[in-house]
């Protein structure tokens, strides 16, 4: 990979109604090579059949994406059985249980929830995908080491939500996941927020010009030789135009 490939989620499928093309040619411009799209039940196969079709004829893989902070395994069994009936591939999960109620009254029950979800998934025969936030490493696993530890042995590649706007503390962010990806033999991912109204100053590239924003990510990418993952497609498109 002599240039950053990246990858993007759809949270809103709503938008392959209208013009596939316009995003199709959006994902060649900015080499996206893998897409999670979130599977809804508004939307009809026939949108996502028709997506899946035209990204794959470009060599765009397109995840299934699904997911919650109080998401349980009945959630993911009835998410499989959706996904079974088209042509993904693989799964993408992006569960947050640090922000469920269960966290807050019972931290360690909210993480062994989460790690049997996490190997459910990886049993499924779906590629697994997971978003995970960079400070897993902090939290004890119920099975010994750390969360990201956990998650990332688990799951066959992992994004590090490492929401940043500057080159240098995404990359002192991610580090430890990325060696324990390493060290794993697992793909690790660098995730970069671009969404408008982020959480706290200094998260989100909202507000910073396509320049700069495309340099930060190619500093990334120098660092991590690793793929980036921009979140999400619509605010990226919106701050490129």
């Amino acid at each position: 990979m002599n240039e950053p490939e990246h990858a993007t989620w759809i949270w809103d499928a709503s938008i392959l109604n209208d013009d596939q093309e316009k995003w199709l040619i959006f994902f060649e411009e900015k080499r996206v090579r893998d897409v999670y799209v979130q599977v809804d039940p508004n939307i009809a196969d026939s949108v996502y059949r028709s997506f899946l079709t035209a990204a794959h004829e470009q060599n765009i893989r397109v995840h299934a994406l699904d997911g919650s902070p109080d998401y349980t395994e009945a959630d993911l069994a009835l998410f499989l059985q959706k996904v079974n009936e088209l042509d993904w591939d693989g799964i993408h999960l992006d569960v947050e249980p640090y922000l469920s109620t269960e966290w807050k009254t019972d931290q360690n029950q909210a993480i062994d929830r989460y790690e049997q979800l996490l190997k459910k998934a990886a049993a499924s025969g779906f590629l697994l995908g997971i978003d995970i936030p960079f400070w897993y490493d902090e939290i004890p696993s119920r099975a010994g080491g750390t969360l990201a530890e956990m998650a990332i042995q688990t799951a066959d590649y992992t994004v590090i939500m490492a929401y940043r706007d500057r080159a240098d503390q995404i990359i002192e962010a991610a580090r430890t996941e990325l060696n324990i990806g390493k060290a794993l033999g697992k793909e690790v991912l660098i995730a970069i927020e671009t969404i408008e109204n982020a959480e706290a100053e200094g998260i989100s590239f909202s507000g910073k010009s396509p320049a700069y924003i495309e340099a930060e990510m190619k500093k990334v990418w120098k660092e991590c030789k690793c793929q980036i993952a921009v979140h999400h497609a619509s605010s990226w498109q919106k701050l490129m135009k």
